[in-house]
């Protein structure tokens, strides 16, 4: 290959944003990072429903009293 090609390969290549997991170990790594950034989301939206909820049962109380 003539070294513009090679350039525009390799630039191709460093500006995918899809990267192959090959190797097992490689597997097992990205699927429990992606497994625990999941479950973090799930927390995270639950508590900001729970706080959601609170806030709005302090506003309807203090609207209509005890």
């Amino acid at each position: 290959m003539a070294a513009p090609a090679i350039r525009r390969l390799m630039e191709e290549i460093m500006t995918a944003t899809d990267w192959p997991v090959y190797t097992p170990w490689a597997r097992e790594h990205y699927g429990r990072g992606l497994q625990e950034g999941v479950a973090e989301g799930k927390a995270e939206e639950a508590a900001k429903s729970v706080l959601l909820f609170a806030a709005t049962a302090q506003t309807l109380q203090g609207m209509f009293g005890d």
